[in-house]
C-alpha cells in the first residue's frame, strides 16, 4: 500500500491517505496495549493458580496426617476394647471361683 500525503488526491485515486493510515495505526496500537494488559493479567492468574495448587497440596498433606491419626486412634481403641474384654472375662472367671469358694465354705 502506498502512503499518500495529499489526502484529497489520494481519495480521488481510491487510495488511503495519511490520516486514514495514521488512524489505523493508532487503532492497532490501542489493541496491542489491551492485549499486552491481558497477557500480563494472565501471568497473575497463573501465579494465583499456582498458589492455590500449593495450598491444596498442604491441605491434602494435612488430611493425610489426620487420616493417619484416625487410624492410630482406631488401633488404640481396638487395643483398649480387647483389654477390656480380657478384664471382663477374668472378672467373670473370678466371680465364678469366689461363688464356688463361698458355696464350699458355707456347706
Amino acid at each position: 500500500m502506498r502512503l499518500h500525503h495529499n489526502n484529497p488526491i489520494a481519495r480521488r485515486r481510491g487510495r488511503p491517505g495519511f490520516a486514514e493510515v495514521a488512524s489505523e495505526v493508532k487503532s492497532l496500537a490501542v489493541q496491542t496495549a489491551k492485549a499486552t494488559e491481558e497477557i500480563a493479567s494472565t501471568g497473575e492468574i497463573s501465579e494465583n493458580v499456582a498458589g492455590a495448587a500449593q495450598g491444596t497440596d498442604t491441605v491434602v498433606a494435612a488430611l493425610g496426617d489426620v487420616a493417619g491419626a484416625a487410624t492410630a486412634t482406631r488401633s488404640s481403641a481396638e487395643t483398649v476394647l480387647s483389654a477390656s474384654r480380657s478384664v471382663e472375662s477374668a472378672v467373670a472367671k473370678l466371680r465364678g471361683e469366689v461363688e464356688t469358694f463361698l458355696g464350699e465354705v458355707a456347706a
